[in-house]
């Protein structure tokens, strides 16, 4: 804490940068705006304020009480702020901040004692010359911003908080002051805490989110940043949402947010809450905290997936999770593959039926390269079109719009130049107008943040009517093929929500949704994200409620989006018996999944009835 100077004169002493006034009489009385001030008599006494940087102000020790002030809604940013504290006998001014400009959000620690009979408390935008008198515009130089609140006794014990928040944006706007509870400014962080980037309260079922540019994952000037938000899947991708903002700051120098452990229970691909930092500099320029290979030691690495931080909440196992990512991160070259074995086929081309149903299929995108960066790309699309041909795909159910003007354009994989081409079992779809491309009707082509996080909404809802209306249209022949532009997130829950509505298991669905992983290019999907994408629609757990599939239709039913008699019929379509055999996949039991395809990222293989792994190695 600063050295309180008070100087026993009446006179307006400058000596340098600092000031010092005082008054001894006064004949006005005045008001601050909207609030009862201190009775006639004031004495102003001003402390010596050298202009401080966010810097020092961080280094300040908090022996009292401490204030917060929110700056962010007002045109505060064009002076030297000021916080005072005033009694019915002298003020006291504590120079808050240098440079102002660049500040949001600012606190100051309060004295450690005498100020329990304070009558009011001000914050004060202006220049560095002061007029005597009662606080008021009339007697302040070139101040061009001011605010009063009446306290009724302010108590500046140790670990007590209060916020000034502004009401209006105008000069001498009102501010309200909220007392904030003891505590708050006592609020630190340990090591792990900072390094890890968030604390759990599991008897309050909350989470705190924190940035400390103390902490090892980042590198960065304190006095640097003006903003820091978190952003991910937690909120749906978008880097400066209000409700993710980190707009509190701690005894030692973090910027926090508390949370409820709901409002982070947005899932990402690898199946936990997955976020970055977006950090608006004090420059106003921004940039992304996300690159994890300048981490330094001391970091939990399980709780981290690729280029993102992770939020394991209670009962997590760190171990598991941290497997997942060393399964995702292994890029499978194409010499790898054992392309004359119909399962790796599969697996490369991302096709297989989807559950519960005998005749429509999900695959990678037929025709349209996405992932050309990698040695696989031009075998992938080659077994898509060999599986189609071969399972007699009539019909196609696109999720990410219609992309056949790609048709004649050339891509680049492994040193060489293709040509994207339409197969001619596609060509023969488009012809006989059997293709739909979802969203036609909306005018909304499916999104990843809609399908995953609001499947409960209309437009997820109109899609799946559009999708169902096609299938039971006796225009349109099965089998039919359904893909997005990988084949993972969008078709993902759009052939878990059908294979539902067909009444497949859970343990078949959450098994169908982490196949993709098999395609071995960094897409890693978890069943736990499938898991929310359900119950969020349908309002129980699919893992757990024995009464999901039927919870599943009457969303749909009750909804008035589909009738009972249409979903009917969308099973009996897509289970007719025409004697084909689709590829299929060993139907393990939920125990020994966990166990194998998750933990240790194995898919199980079924032939002549006995269960093998890839390798080849039997699994008794």
């Amino acid at each position: 804490m600063r050295k309180q100077y008070f100087i026993p004169q009446t006179e307006q002493t400058e000596l340098g940068d600092s000031i010092y006034l005082c008054q001894t009489t006064s004949t006005n009385e005045e008001k601050a705006p909207g609030e009862q001030l201190a009775p006639k008599r004031r004495v102003f006494f001003f402390i010596a304020a050298l202009l401080c940087s966010l810097q020092m102000f961080a280094a300040w020790s908090f022996s009292g009480g401490c204030m917060y002030f929110d700056n962010s809604q007002t045109q505060w940013k064009d002076g030297t702020i000021m916080l005072i504290i005033g009694k019915s006998t002298y003020s006291s001014v504590y120079s808050m901040m240098a440079d102002p400009t660049t500040a949001d959000r600012w606190m100051c620690d309060l004295p450690s004692s005498g100020w329990s009979d304070a009558e009011y408390m001000a914050v004060i935008s202006a220049s560095k010359s002061w007029k005597s008198g009662n606080f008021g515009p009339d007697n302040l130089v070139n101040a061009k911003h001011y605010s009063a609140a009446y306290t009724a006794g302010l108590s500046s014990t140790a670990g007590q908080g209060f916020l000034f928040s502004p009401q209006s944006t105008e000069n001498g706007c009102t501010i309200k002051l909220t007392y904030l509870g003891t505590g708050y400014n006592g609020v630190t962080f340990t090591d792990k805490e900072k390094n890890n980037c968030y604390k759990l309260d599991e008897a309050n079922q909350q989470i705190t989110l924190i940035f400390s540019t103390s902490s090892k994952r980042f590198n960065i000037a304190k006095a640097d940043v003006s903003k820091v938000y978190a952003y991910g899947s937690i909120s749906l991708w978008s880097k400066e949402d209000e409700g993710f903002r980190l707009t509190n700051y701690s005894s030692d120098g973090c910027f926090y947010r508390t949370l409820p452990f709901s409002g982070v229970e947005r899932l990402g691909n690898c199946g936990q809450a997955e976020y970055l930092f977006h950090v608006v500099k004090a420059d106003g320029s921004t940039y992304d905290v996300r690159s994890h290979s300048s981490w330094q030691g001391g970091i939990d690495s399980r709780l981290v997936f690729s280029n993102k931080m992770l939020i394991a909440m209670p009962g997590d196992d760190l171990d598991e999770i941290a497997s997942r990512w060393q399964y995702a991160k292994y890029v499978k070259p194409l010499s790898e593959w054992n392309l004359t074995d119909s399962m790796e086929q599969a697996r490369i081309s991302n096709f297989r039926r989807v559950p519960g149903t005998k005749h429509l299929y999900r695959s990678y995108h037929p025709y349209d390269p996405c992932r050309e960066e990698y040695d696989t790309e031009v075998e992938r699309l080659h077994y898509i079109r060999h599986f189609a041909e071969q399972f007699g795909i009539k019909c196609d159910i696109a999720l990410s719009g219609n992309m056949t003007s790609h048709a004649g354009q050339t891509y680049t994989c492994a040193g060489k130049t293709y040509t994207i081409t339409i197969p001619e079992y596609y060509q023969t779809i488009i012809a006989t107008n059997n293709v739909l491309y979802v969203g036609t009707r909306n005018g909304h082509t499916p999104d990843y943040n809609t399908v995953l996080y609001e499947s409960d909404g209309e437009r997820f809802a109109q899609w799946i009517q559009e999708v169902v209306e096609f299938i039971i249209d006796d225009a349109h022949p099965g089998p039919f093929q359904i893909h997005c532009a990988l084949g993972a997130d969008r078709t993902g829950v759009f052939s878990e929500t059908l294979g539902a509505l067909c009444d497949a298991a859970w343990d078949d669905l959450s098994y169908d949704y982490f196949r993709t992983s098999e395609l071995r290019i960094e897409e890693y999907r978890h069943p736990n994200t499938i898991r929310y994408s359900l119950r969020h629609m349908c309002g129980v757990d699919p893992a757990t409620d024995p009464t999901f599939n039927e919870a599943v239709k009457q969303h749909f039913i009750q909804g008035g989006w589909l009738t009972a008699e249409q979903i009917k019929a969308l099973k009996a379509k897509l289970n007719k018996e025409d004697g084909t055999t689709a590829i299929e996949y060993v139907n393990l039991n939920a125990e020994i999944r966990n166990q194998k395809f998750i933990k240790d990222g194995q898919l199980l293989i079924r032939r002549d009835g006995k269960t093998y792994t890839p390798a080849g190695q039997e699994v008794r």
